[in-house]
Protein backbone atom coordinates (compact mmCIF):
# COMPACT_ATOMS: atom_id res chain seq x y z
CA UNK A 1 0.00 0.00 0.00
CA UNK A 2 2.91 2.50 0.47
CA UNK A 3 4.55 2.07 -2.68
CA UNK A 4 0.98 2.25 -4.13
CA UNK A 5 0.76 5.91 -2.04
CA UNK A 6 4.24 7.01 -3.25
CA UNK A 7 3.75 6.20 -7.15
CA UNK A 8 0.43 8.09 -6.64
CA UNK A 9 2.37 11.32 -5.32
CA UNK A 10 4.98 10.95 -8.04
CA UNK A 11 2.60 10.93 -11.23
CA UNK A 12 0.54 13.82 -9.11
CA UNK A 13 4.00 15.63 -9.25
CA UNK A 14 4.45 15.33 -12.96
CA UNK A 15 0.95 16.11 -13.82
CA UNK A 16 1.68 19.29 -11.87
CA UNK A 17 4.62 19.98 -13.29
CA UNK A 18 3.78 19.02 -16.97
CA UNK A 19 3.14 22.32 -19.37
CA UNK A 20 5.41 24.90 -16.98
CA UNK A 21 8.21 25.29 -19.06
CA UNK A 22 5.31 25.57 -22.35
CA UNK A 23 3.48 28.03 -20.75
CA UNK A 24 6.67 29.84 -19.68
CA UNK A 25 7.67 30.16 -23.11
CA UNK A 26 4.48 31.00 -24.88
CA UNK A 27 3.22 33.64 -22.46
CA UNK A 28 6.49 35.90 -22.23
CA UNK A 29 6.36 39.08 -19.22
CA UNK A 30 6.00 42.70 -19.49
CA UNK A 31 8.88 44.00 -17.24
CA UNK A 32 8.51 47.11 -15.68
CA UNK A 33 7.68 50.40 -16.89
CA UNK A 34 11.41 51.80 -15.91
CA UNK A 35 10.02 55.33 -16.70
CA UNK A 36 8.48 55.35 -13.43
CA UNK A 37 12.51 55.92 -12.27
CA UNK A 38 12.62 59.61 -12.06
CA UNK A 39 13.16 62.30 -9.90
CA UNK A 40 9.75 63.31 -8.49
CA UNK A 41 8.00 60.23 -8.65
CA UNK A 42 6.39 58.94 -5.36
CA UNK A 43 7.43 55.51 -3.86
CA UNK A 44 4.13 54.35 -4.57
CA UNK A 45 4.49 54.84 -8.00
CA UNK A 46 7.80 53.53 -8.08
CA UNK A 47 6.36 50.46 -6.10
CA UNK A 48 3.23 49.76 -8.75
CA UNK A 49 5.74 49.16 -11.15
CA UNK A 50 8.71 47.28 -9.26
CA UNK A 51 6.68 45.76 -6.49
CA UNK A 52 7.99 45.49 -2.85
CA UNK A 53 11.71 46.41 -2.62
CA UNK A 54 14.01 43.60 -1.25
CA UNK A 55 15.88 45.59 1.03
CA UNK A 56 15.59 49.38 2.69
CA UNK A 57 18.78 51.16 4.58
CA UNK A 58 18.88 54.37 5.83
CA UNK A 59 21.71 57.46 4.77
CA UNK A 60 22.60 60.34 5.67
CA UNK A 61 20.73 61.19 2.37
CA UNK A 62 17.44 59.21 2.98
CA UNK A 63 15.94 56.17 2.44
CA UNK A 64 17.48 53.88 0.31
CA UNK A 65 15.46 50.73 -1.50
CA UNK A 66 16.66 48.14 -3.35
CA UNK A 67 13.87 46.57 -5.93
CA UNK A 68 14.52 42.99 -7.97
CA UNK A 69 12.50 43.04 -10.59
CA UNK A 70 12.29 40.71 -13.86
CA UNK A 71 13.11 42.27 -17.26
CA UNK A 72 10.41 41.93 -20.20
CA UNK A 73 10.23 38.57 -22.07
CA UNK A 74 8.88 38.01 -25.52
CA UNK A 75 6.68 34.97 -26.02
CA UNK A 76 8.45 32.53 -27.80
CA UNK A 77 5.97 29.96 -29.86
CA UNK A 78 8.79 28.03 -31.30
CA UNK A 79 10.22 27.48 -28.11
CA UNK A 80 6.85 25.99 -26.73
CA UNK A 81 6.06 23.87 -29.31
CA UNK A 82 9.30 21.86 -28.67
CA UNK A 83 8.62 21.92 -25.08
CA UNK A 84 4.97 20.69 -25.66
CA UNK A 85 6.27 18.15 -27.89
CA UNK A 86 9.23 16.65 -25.54
CA UNK A 87 6.36 16.74 -23.06
CA UNK A 88 4.12 14.34 -25.10
CA UNK A 89 7.06 12.09 -26.27
CA UNK A 90 8.23 11.39 -22.69
CA UNK A 91 4.86 11.69 -20.33
CA UNK A 92 5.71 14.32 -18.88
CA UNK A 93 9.06 13.94 -17.75
CA UNK A 94 10.53 16.57 -19.85
CA UNK A 95 9.69 19.34 -17.47
CA UNK A 96 12.62 18.49 -15.49
CA UNK A 97 15.08 19.91 -17.95
CA UNK A 98 12.50 22.03 -19.64
CA UNK A 99 11.38 24.09 -16.61
CA UNK A 100 14.56 25.01 -15.31
CA UNK A 101 15.81 25.29 -18.77
CA UNK A 102 13.11 28.27 -19.21
CA UNK A 103 14.10 29.46 -15.83
CA UNK A 104 17.45 30.20 -16.70
CA UNK A 105 16.28 32.48 -19.69
CA UNK A 106 14.55 34.95 -17.41
CA UNK A 107 16.57 38.17 -16.65
CA UNK A 108 16.62 39.80 -13.25
CA UNK A 109 17.59 43.34 -12.47
CA UNK A 110 18.11 45.42 -9.84
CA UNK A 111 17.19 48.82 -9.00
CA UNK A 112 17.98 51.33 -6.25
CA UNK A 113 16.22 54.50 -5.71
CA UNK A 114 16.89 56.88 -3.07
CA UNK A 115 13.54 58.91 -1.66
CA UNK A 116 13.43 62.38 0.16
CA UNK A 117 11.37 62.32 3.67
CA UNK A 118 8.17 63.00 1.70
CA UNK A 119 8.80 59.64 -0.26
CA UNK A 120 9.48 61.42 -3.27
CA UNK A 121 12.32 59.53 -6.15
CA UNK A 122 15.55 62.10 -5.07
CA UNK A 123 17.79 59.45 -7.43
CA UNK A 124 18.28 55.80 -8.85
CA UNK A 125 20.33 53.51 -10.48
CA UNK A 126 18.96 50.65 -12.19
CA UNK A 127 21.20 47.38 -13.39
Amino acid sequence: MKNYASAIVVVLTLVHMAGCSVFMAAGGHDGPNLAALRAGTTRQQVEHELGNPMNVATTDTGMVYTYKFEHERKPKAGSAAVHAGMDVLTLGLWEVVGTPVEMAQIKHGKAIVTYDADDVVKSFTVR
